[in-house]
């Protein structure tokens, strides 16, 4: 086992042989944060714990524990930035299909649209009877969804963009969030195929209200 602590490395055993062996090999190792000796073949762990001193091993342990005390964990949490609001009209006519995973969903899409989250000018048009949501319910009312559709740009090049969602939501409130891949020759908008894409979507309501989210540069 290894653990790295800024400029230091410490190397421990994971696992003693069975049965020990009676006399040490003629070379061993043990790494702290220090190039190591020849080892014979097998893991270093393998031989060094039985012949390790417990002044060396208590030494170890007092600088691992100076180093942790030391070393400054910094959580970092991700932050969004919301890039389109929207809706979809959903046709639910056709229901699911029972399975034996739970109920699979069909379920298309005639209409709907994304606008500027500034703005609010409109910037793509959803493309209607392309795509649909094929997600699973299953026991529990737990939905994960498997969407797919194309919108296309209002802007002079009028280009298309294919969304793929995958995620998970409940039925119970119809709300869902999903990881959204994004496709285009825009070059408007090229940069939204690198980017991760977040849609928060509400089936509950009809028309169905939907956010879309990028990943911000910073953490």
């Amino acid at each position: 086992m290894r653990i790295k602590t800024g400029e230091h490395t410490l190397s421990f055993p994971t696992h003693f042989p069975s049965p020990l062996p009676t006399h040490p090999p003629d070379s061993f190792a043990f790494e702290l944060g220090i190039r190591h000796h020849t080892k014979p073949s097998g893991s270093v762990g393998s031989y060094i714990a039985p012949f390790l001193s417990k002044r060396i091993m208590f030494t170890a342990l007092a600088l691992l524990s100076v180093l942790l005390a030391t070393t400054t964990v910094s959580a970092q949490k991700p932050s969004f930035t919301k890039l389109f609001d929207g809706f979809l009209d959903i046709d639910r006519s056709r229901g699911s299909i029972p399975g034996p995973f739970g109920g699979r969903l069909i379920a298309g899409f005639t209409g709907g649209n994304l606008t500027d989250a500034s703005s609010g000018a409109l910037v793509a048009n959803i493309v209607p009877n392309f795509g649909g949501e094929f997600g699973l319910v299953v026991p529990g009312n737990r939905a994960y969804t498997d969407v797919r559709l194309a919108a296309q740009f209002v802007d002079d090049e009028a280009a298309f963009a294919f969304l793929d969602f995958q995620g998970a939501g409940s039925l119970d409130d119809g709300k869902a969030y999903n990881y959204v891949r994004l496709e285009t020759s825009s070059t408007r908008y090229a940069s939204l195929v690198e980017d991760f894409l977040v849609i928060w979507i509400d089936v509950s309501q009809s028309p169905s209200p939907m956010t879309v989210y990028k990943l911000s540069d910073e953490v």
